[in-house]
């Protein structure tokens, strides 16, 4: 397994979620990948997210980058931060928590 969060988040993964909690969806890619996703569900619920929005996503073959980019997009506020490079963890959080923490944010494109 690549030693950097990043590495790993560039592993090819095929997703298939159909009305999937956003939080089983985050659980999922963290399997995939070997990164721990951790939600700040108090901070998605200040935008009015929460865990369990419902995700469908239907991905073959294609860097777990892309999938949270799938993910992400759908939501204004919401964005990942690297929380512990050596635990290989993650934050789903909102970009005015995260700023507001100092955490830096993890772009992922398409």
């Amino acid at each position: 397994m690549p030693e950097t969060v990043i590495a790993r988040l560039k592993k090819p993964i095929a997703v298939k979620f159909e009305r999937t909690p956003l939080y089983k969806a985050f659980e999922y890619i963290g399997k995939q990948t070997s990164v721990t996703f951790t939600i700040d569900g108090d901070a998605l619920k200040q935008s009015g997210y929460t865990r369990n929005m419902t995700q469908r996503l239907n991905l073959e073959n294609v860097p777990a980058t892309r999938a949270l980019h799938e993910i992400l997009k759908k939501y204004n506020d919401m964005t990942l931060a690297i929380t512990s490079e050596k635990e290989k963890t993650i934050t789903v959080t909102t970009k005015a928590v995260a700023t507001g923490k100092g955490l830096v944010l993890l772009e992922v494109g398409p």
